[in-house]
């Protein structure tokens, strides 16, 4: 595509020295292997905006309700709302995580239905309702940073 996008890196060689990246929304035939360390891999959102994948059809080839990565997000929106977003060592990490690997999660249960059994949906309904407690934690301590925040 010659653009930036969204992607993750899925498997890493160490004696190789590369990384096997996968491109959201896009299918395994376009993984590719590059060097470790190559210009070619930045930060989540440092150069791409918004869905970089498919136009027609969002591609998640194999995603399936990771109960590991769950309950991870899970424990993590926790300790966020319970610290109302002190827990982050910087603005920064605290945009990585919810531009990234949040919306990336929370976009996959609302798109790929079809890997999701009815046995999953009190956990995703508890799970989502976190992500709303989370917004409205933001929205209760957003005025105070609004001032800082005007003046950048």
């Amino acid at each position: 595509m010659n653009n930036w996008c969204l992607s993750q890196i899925v498997e890493t060689n160490i004696e190789a020295q590369t990384v096997t990246v996968h491109f959201d929304g896009w299918s395994d035939k376009y993984n590719v292997e590059l060097p470790r360390k190559t210009s070619k891999i930045a930060p989540f959102r440092s150069h791409s905006h918004g869905y970089t994948g498919q136009q027609k059809v969002a591609l998640r080839t194999g995603w399936v309700l990771n109960q590991t990565t769950f309950v991870m997000l899970e424990t993590k929106l926790k300790e966020i709302i319970q610290s109302k977003f002190t827990c982050f060592e910087s603005a920064h990490a605290c945009t990585q995580f919810i531009r990234g690997e949040l919306y990336v999660f929370v976009d996959s249960i609302l798109t790929i239905y079809s890997n999701i059994t009815s046995n999953d949906l009190p956990a995703i309904v508890e799970f989502m309702s976190l992500v709303f407690q989370l917004i409205l934690t933001w929205m209760e301590i957003f005025p105070l940073y609004y001032p800082s925040f005007k003046e950048c």
